[in-house]
């Protein structure tokens, strides 16, 4: 991550828990988080909340100067706010219902320091599950991402919760092609 987009993700760690919102790093910066560092345009949280809280977050973003906050509503990403930062980047905060696999998710978080500032993340297991399902959704990077994770995770990724939970998604046989190319990738310790 480079120094400056990885400031701007700090600001918003502080932001967010300054207004005590429950919420948790996704998305690139998670996978970089978790030791798979790529490019990425966009910074995105998920809040915990139902989408019907959303003035609680639209409320943050307007407080801090946030240009052309919008909702975006679709099938495949859920329900969430977007605004445009002025390094360029965009600022997507998805809003999650209280709902056994979000409370699930949620729950496991991991908390890891991110230039000094301890910052929420999506367990390693769950972002690999939720880049898996995203496959089937669309074009992209996720399935690298999911392999990145598993390489530099190694031995530290709990691959029986992931199995679990990759038959219930269907995607038990991408997990399994991801386990082997990630064991043929580079070794190295998770940051």
């Amino acid at each position: 991550m480079a120094t400056g987009t990885l400031d701007e993700v700090v600001t918003w760690v502080r932001r967010l828990r300054e207004a005590e919102l429950p919420f948790m790093l996704v998305g690139a910066y998670a996978v970089a988080a978790h030791g798979f560092p790529r490019s990425t345009g966009d910074i995105d949280f998920v809040v915990h909340l139902p989408f019907e809280d959303r003035a609680r977050v639209r409320a943050v973003m307007e407080r801090h100067g946030v240009a052309n906050i919008h909702e975006r509503v679709d099938s495949q990403w859920g329900k969430r706010l977007a605004a445009d930062l002025s390094s360029g980047l965009t600022l997507e905060v998805f809003l999650t219902p209280l709902a056994p696999v979000h409370d699930r998710e949620y729950e496991r978080r991991v908390t890891i320091d991110l230039a000094g500032e301890p910052t929420p993340v999506l367990s390693p297991e769950d972002l690999v599950l939720r880049k898996l399902v995203n496959i089937r959704l669309r074009r992209g990077l996720d399935y690298d991402d999911a392999v990145g994770v598993i390489a530099r995770q190694g031995a530290h990724l709990d691959l029986a919760y992931v199995r679990a939970h990759a038959a219930f998604y269907r995607v038990g046989e991408i997990l399994e092609r991801a386990i082997k190319d990630a064991a043929s990738a580079e070794p190295e310790a998770p940051g």
